[in-house]
């Protein structure tokens, strides 16, 4: 989940375009309506999990807690198992 912070931060970061209040969208604690911080953040954001046949299944079940909590769209899949593709 940190890194899913991380990366968020990092994307914000790389606008000159921050608004005046620079409020974190991706934040656990946004009471106010999410306010871009750069320009992604105004775009659908469909969150990946990959890998999940070797993940600490720990962390896996708090991000998914997090991506839900953020009403983002979410997947898990392994390439290896196959696990959460449909083909």
């Amino acid at each position: 989940m940190e890194d899913f912070k991380v990366i968020n931060q990092e994307l914000a970061s790389f606008t000159s375009k921050a608004t005046k209040n620079e409020h974190d969208p991706f934040s656990d604690d946004a009471e106010e309506p999410a306010q871009p911080i750069h320009p992604l953040a105004g775009k659908t954001m469909i969150v990946c999990a990959t890998k999940i046949d070797s993940a600490n299944p720990e962390k896996l079940k708090k991000l998914t807690a997090h991506i839900k909590r953020r009403k983002l769209e979410f997947h898990a899949i392994s390439a290896v198992t196959g696990q959460g593709s449909t083909n």
